[in-house]
């Protein structure tokens, strides 16, 4: 499978999401409002039951306190990257020694 198809199967996976969600629940935020997108954010990531998975290709290491700070302890946590992803590695080794084999980035 080649990152084309990937990509595909994504964009469909979020049509559907986005058909099932109800419209009181969509969100959205002006250029700049990164203090209340973040909020937002971890509002939703506080609720994940089972998995989170987050895709950005210039994910750096701030997404362990930005992102992950209001993960459930026994939600699991996938992280795909692309750009520099080696940088991350430090920061997961010292996260899943605190939490224990809860998050995967690839």
């Amino acid at each position: 499978m080649n990152i084309t198809q990937i990509f595909g199967i994504l964009n469909r996976a979020v049509a559907d999401l986005e058909r099932e969600v109800p419209p009181e629940n969509e969100v959205s935020f002006a250029a700049g409002d990164v203090y209340d997108f973040f909020k937002a954010l971890n509002k939703v990531i506080a609720t994940a039951e089972t998995s989170i998975l987050i895709i950005d290709p210039y994910l750096d290491e701030s997404v362990f306190d930005h992102y992950l700070n209001s993960r459930n302890k026994n939600v699991h946590v996938r992280l795909l990257v692309k750009e520099k992803a080696e940088r991350l590695i430090p920061p997961k080794e010292k996260y899943i020694k605190q939490f224990g084999a809860v998050l995967e980035i690839r």
